[in-house]
């Protein structure tokens, strides 16, 4: 990366983590005896976690969906309270207690509350789901 060498995926990630947003940067990769170059530009973190201790979207990382319909779950953390509620990395979340959520914002006023059981309304595999969460 940039003329050094790079020893693992975690020593990459560390590398790329410290340089500034918008920084250019050339890989090097190396396979059998051919040498290839790419050049990447490193770009801010488009995920968002939230504040939801104490209700069932607590352990969930969000990315706006692609439509703009909702939350996009990116990662679900193992044994968390969404995990067990049943949530799955895909699923696209459009309403929380009939309060549609287009934004981390809005998700953010409509569990203000901290409600411990959240009707949640999601799209999976292209289908339209209710489900609710404690």
């Amino acid at each position: 990366m940039n003329g050094r060498t790079i020893q693992s995926a975690r020593d990459l990630r560390n590398h790329i983590g410290l340089m500034p947003v918008d920084s250019k940067v050339v890989l090097s990769v190396t396979r059998g005896d051919e040498e290839l170059a790419i050049e990447v530009v490193i770009t801010a973190d488009n995920l968002a976690s939230i504040d939801a201790a104490g209700t069932p979207l607590d352990g969930v990382t969000f990315s706006r969906a692609a439509d703009g319909a909702g939350l996009m779950i990116e990662r679900i953390d193992p044994g968390s309270p969404a995990d067990r509620a049943g949530l799955r990395q895909g699923d696209i979340l459009v309403s929380v207690n009939r309060s549609r959520v287009e934004s981390v914002e809005a998700l953010q006023n409509a569990i203000a509350a901290r409600p411990s059981t959240l009707a949640l309304e999601i799209i999976r595999d292209g289908r339209h789901l209710l489900l609710i969460a404690k």
